[in-house]
């Protein structure tokens, strides 16, 4: 076997066959069909956990720590009132955490809350 034909055979083989040439406009259409779907899926994912998550319960022990003292992050109905308030609205469950982790939190009371949960990473970005 001399170089061209060995040549000549590996050509062959890089070039694309017949079939993927005329299925690759369906695999492209496939492939950014699921892209969209899965963007679409992760919106609704995100939206729906918008106001299911811990930080919220951080943020309004934050802000009760704030306002009435450092003393009252535990009293329920001011936690409760707080949590209330946030938009968007969510579950309220018992703030249980140590008190540095709303400390912590404090300082981004300045930001309100969507922009202090985007500043953590947390999922409540305005969609």
């Amino acid at each position: 076997m001399d170089a061209t034909e060995g040549g000549s055979a590996l050509a062959d083989r890089l070039r694309p066959s017949r079939v993927l040439s005329k299925t690759k406009p369906v695999w492209v259409t496939i492939l950014v069909l699921s892209g969209l779907l899965n963007f679409v899926i992760h919106l609704s994912e995100v939206r729906a956990y918008l106001n299911h998550n811990d930080f919220r319960l951080y943020y309004a022990g934050a802000q009760v720590g704030l306002r009435y003292g450092w003393s009252h992050i535990y009293d329920i109905n001011l936690h409760q009132a707080a949590v209330a308030a946030l938009l968007p609205a969510g579950p309220w469950y018992a703030l249980l955490t140590p008190a540095p982790i709303t400390w912590l939190v404090a300082p981004l009371t300045v930001f309100g809350y969507p922009a202090a949960g985007s500043a953590l990473g947390s999922p409540q970005r305005p969609v």
